[in-house]
């Protein structure tokens, strides 16, 4: 549960997707880039208390959602690891395409 009303990263989510774990999150910029269109989570409107706790009780109450998230994140969230990061940045030093999704 991530419920940031400000975020430059979200490293927090990363991590958790990078285990499995599906992610609730206020719907920030830079949260929605690393869980994408319900990818690896959740998202809903920031500040409003109500609809992360309806997100929340989703998860709780559908396993097969929690495990089609948690599988899909996991996926997606290998791109923010360090070495992909470092990989995506070598070649864009070297006048290369970044190749971050």
């Amino acid at each position: 549960f991530m419920p940031s009303k400000a975020e430059s990263f979200g490293r927090v989510a990363a991590e958790a997707m990078l285990n499995g774990v599906p992610v609730v999150a206020s719907d920030l910029p830079p949260v929605r880039e690393i869980l994408g269109d319900d990818e690896g989570g959740l998202l809903y409107p920031p500040g409003e208390v109500d609809s992360a706790a309806d997100q929340l009780k989703r998860l709780i109450r559908d396993p097969e959602l929690r495990a089609s998230l948690g599988e899909a994140g996991r996926a997606r969230a290998r791109q923010f690891e360090p070495r992909s990061v470092v990989a995506a940045l070598t070649r864009l030093y070297r006048g290369g395409a970044p190749d971050i999704d």
